[in-house]
């Protein structure tokens, strides 16, 4: 003999299972127009909702042009505010790569002029950073942590921040935050670098195309 479904047990939470057997409906997305045709998605998770926390959601990061046609630039943003520049975006990823065969991620710096396809610039940048202050660049992409962007009238704020290494007897004057500019020409020139001499990758994750630099 079946037995009824207990009518006591929250509508709510019915419809949510079966919406979610049937449907896929736990992966609403919702869109945040920028500017210049950048936009950010984002999306939810498809596991079931708990009720000690939310569903974890994930921003991503594309371009809608004028004709309407979109282009999916990053499929996960890091956490942190693009920079808008007239056509060109500047924002933090995260950065599938593989470590002894191990699945690990960390935040990259991107530069994209959309619909082109983006522009790792993480290490030109450090190195940049690490030339102003004397500090080695391998180090310094060995130790980067995340980065904040802002703007003045001169061009692009980045604020690095280091893996504490006091474990480490290499630089003990390391700093575990610093502050630097970039002009807008800098960031430009940049760019053109990576693209010249970089080496067109994919993240092994997401399979998204970019161009990095040859290591």
């Amino acid at each position: 003999m079946m037995k009824s479904f207990n009518s006591a047990a929250p509508r709510g939470l019915v419809f949510a299972l079966l919406c979610f057997g049937l449907t896929g409906c736990f992966t609403p997305h919702k869109t945040t127009h920028l500017n210049n045709g950048y936009e950010e998605v984002a999306h939810k998770s498809r596991t079931l909702p708990s009720m000690d926390e939310p569903p974890p959601v994930r921003i991503s990061f594309q371009y809608m042009s004028p004709k309407g046609k979109l282009t999916r630039i990053w499929p996960s943003l890091y956490g942190v505010g693009e920079i808008i520049h007239d056509d060109l975006a500047i924002f933090v990823g995260d950065q599938n790569y593989l470590d002894g065969g191990e699945a690990m991620v960390r935040p990259h710096l991107f530069a994209v002029k959309a619909p082109e396809l983006p522009v790792d610039i993480t290490h030109e940048v450090l190195a940049h950073w690490a030339k102003i202050t004397g500090k080695n660049s391998a180090r310094a992409y060995e130790l980067f942590n995340s980065v904040t962007l802002e703007t003045n009238n001169v061009g692009l704020v980045l604020h690095l921040e280091f893996a504490n290494q006091d474990y480490l007897m290499e630089d003990k004057n390391w700093p575990d935050k610093s502050a630097f500019q970039l002009t807008w020409t800098r960031v430009s020139e940049i760019m053109a670098d990576v693209k010249a001499h970089g080496t067109l990758k994919e993240d092994p994750l997401w399979h998204t195309p970019f161009i990095g630099e040859k290591l």
